[in-house]
């Protein structure tokens, strides 16, 4: 009978075990031995317990354990329930994160994954993208958009091939006086009378230039008795003929030009006690299609014009408001409603009290006028910006905002010194959703003289523009700083223009020249005015910089730009010699000259070639417009005498 082996000792499991074993598993065995004595308890159902409980079975890992789950977490073995992902996310959450988000920014969330773009699509994320980067958008279609995100989308990639002109066409057109040019066509054959002989091409050198613009119509008036409207996108003309207003007196100028109506003012006549000229009560108004016009009489001076599609707003020199119709009856804006006119004691109206117009881009009854007024000292604000709401020439909302700059306040005293600031009553289009640009300023702070170093125009900013949507009914303004020594007081530019936020101003003057000042074009991009705001898009990169750098150089040398014109689909900067034409729309042929390739073929973003030189002639020397700026004195505020 074999008899059993002894069974090993309870007292020394480990030794008896250890003896027979290889050394890999004793080492095995060991680690395991080891775990059991800091064996992972259920933790308990505090979050602190349970903290404190991962925290304890974490550290009894070794290194090698450790990498092991860092990799099943990497590869997704690891499956997380219980977790809302980005789509399970509340429309509100997407409701804080938009406006900490550029617009690249989202654009790169479309690109992540595929559950990223499901989320960032969605029809309610897209509704505060729109509200975020392009407000008023929606509203333009009365909340009836069968897909956000299309919307969006299409004007994001319409806003950044502007914005950072990638690919654009550029192109010359020479200032042509014919009745047909070599890139526009009119419709009617030139009679044998009104034939021009062999003046076409003209250069007007350096005089003010007579020009309007509008939805691809450029108006242009070369004399006292012809006009000119040339549509880019049909390369068709108009010639309009006025010879007998001029003869009697009364010369017709240039004001504005819409889609289907082309506005003139006529001047006072003449008499011997008075040797400057002044604006008529006057105003004819030619419609580009059946070519008939009609004659408006305002009850007042005509000092501004404000046009949209078939409506006129005539403003007077003694604060009246006429909207004009081209098939409406003409109506006065009620502007001495108390309810919505009230003034506080002491208050100025400045500018004569004479306001800006806005339309609103769908209901024609619906208008917007806007007045610039300067509060008493010793209030802080130093222009305050009061818009109504008229319903058919009925008041029935008022909006105010106000303007002012932080260490700074109204001058009590002096008038046009420095440092001041200046306030240009613009009212223009800034988009084509609702926006509209009331005042651009710009501050003058430093001395003829002063020492200015970089870091100085950092501060402060140059420019403020205050902008109001009539779709939103609400006010922005944005900043720019040009980063660039700043003009001296007696500087004056030629021309501003903001659209979205581009802000293209035109500089030149003799005093720049002689003082190694820069002048030319100056490109600059909005930033919100409160420093904790994100903006709306990232800086430019060294490739958008050139390509601005070039047109700027290009309409130095063939003239400096002069009027300055933008719009979705072009960018117009005009010269005495003609101007030029940049677009980032593929779908547009634009006219004029361009650079083109081996193989005739047009090339991209490159300037075109010089013009041919035209006959130097003298443009018109009409009236200028209304003055529409504000040049303020301000001074620095003493905190210690303040507080005293």
């Amino acid at each position: 009978m074999t008899s059993l082996p002894p069974s090993p000792s309870p007292s020394s499991p480990s030794s008896s075990s250890s003896s027979f074993l290889p050394l890999a598993e004793t080492q095995q065995l060991k680690l395991k031995q080891n775990q059991s004595k800091h064996r992972f308890v259920v933790p308990s159902s505090k979050p602190s317990r349970r903290r404190e409980s991962l925290d304890a079975f974490l550290d009894s890992l070794s290194p090698w354990d450790l990498l092991y789950i860092r990799n099943r977490f990497r590869d997704g073995h690891v499956k997380m329930e219980g977790f809302a992902g980005l789509r399970e996310l509340p429309p509100e959450v997407f409701a804080s994160i938009v406006p900490h988000l550029r617009l690249q920014d989202v654009l790169n969330c479309f690109l992540v994954s595929k559950d990223w773009r499901e989320a960032w699509t969605q029809g309610v994320v897209s509704t505060f993208l729109c509200r975020r980067f392009f407000p008023g958008l929606l509203e333009l279609y009365g909340g009836d958009v069968p897909d956000r995100h299309e919307l969006f989308l299409a004007s994001a990639k319409r806003y950044l091939r502007k914005h950072f002109i990638s690919r654009s066409k550029r192109s010359f057109v020479s200032w042509d006086v014919g009745w047909s040019s070599d890139y526009f066509i009119s419709s009617e054959e030139a009679p044998p009378s009104r034939q021009l002989g062999d003046l076409r091409k003209v250069d007007f050198g350096f005089a003010p230039l007579t020009i309007c613009y509008s939805n691809g119509k450029m108006a242009w008036q070369p004399d006292n008795c012809h006009l000119f409207v040339d549509d880019l996108y049909t390369r068709e003309r108009a010639r309009f003929s006025f010879g007998v207003d001029f003869v009697s007196g009364r010369p017709l100028q240039l004001q504005a030009v819409t889609d289907s109506l082309v506005i003139l003012a006529s001047s006072a006549p003449s008499y011997r006690d008075r040797n400057l000229p002044d604006n008529g009560q006057t105003i004819t108004v030619f419609h580009l299609e059946n070519r008939l016009s009609k004659n408006v009489v305002l009850p007042g001076k005509f000092a501004q014009c404000y046009a949209q599609g078939d409506m006129v707003a005539f403003v007077t020199k003694q604060g009246h408001v006429v909207i004009w119709g081209w098939s409406d009856t003409a109506y006065e804006l009620e502007i001495d409603h108390g309810e919505h006119f009230y003034q506080p004691n002491g208050w100025e109206k400045d500018l004569g009290g004479v306001p800006g117009v806005m339309f609103h881009p769908t209901d024609t009854d619906i208008v917007f006028a806007g007045w610039l007024n300067s509060p008493p000292l010793p209030d802080s604000r130093i222009h305050t910006i009061v818009i109504i709401k008229f319903d058919r020439g009925v008041p029935v909302a008022r909006f105010e905002t106000s303007l002012s700059l932080p260490g700074y306040r109204r001058h009590p005293d002096s008038r046009h010194s420095c440092p001041a600031m200046r306030l240009t009553l613009s009212c223009h289009k800034i988009d084509n959703y609702g926006g509209y640009a009331i005042g651009i300023v710009q501050f003058v702070l430093l001395k003829e003289g002063a020492s200015w170093e970089e870091e100085d125009n950092k501060k402060n900013p140059e420019w403020l523009c205050i902008c109001f949507n009539v779709l939103t009914e609400s006010f922005t303004q944005n900043k720019y700083e040009s980063r660039r020594r700043p003009y001296p007081p007696t500087v004056k530019h030629f021309d501003l223009c903001v659209w979205e936020d581009q802000f293209v101003i035109a500089w030149f003057d003799e005093y720049l020249v002689s003082r190694h000042y820069s002048y030319g074009m100056q490109w600059l991009v909005a930033s919100p005015s409160n420093e904790d705001e994100c903006p709306r898009i990232s800086e430019l990169d060294a490739a958008s910089l050139r390509h601005r750098s070039d047109i700027a150089g290009y309409m130095f040398e063939i003239g400096f730009a002069r009027r300055i014109f933008v719009d979705n689909d072009f960018l117009i900067i005009t010269t005495g010699q003609g101007y030029m034409l940049i677009t980032c729309n593929d779908e547009i042929e634009l006219p004029g000259i361009v650079s083109t390739d081996e193989d005739g073929v047009p090339e991209y973003s490159k300037n075109p070639p010089w013009p041919i030189q035209g006959e130097r002639i003298e443009p018109p020397r009409l009236l200028g417009s209304w003055d529409t700026r504000k040049v303020t004195s301000l001074e620095k505020i003493s905190w210690d005498t303040d507080a005293t």
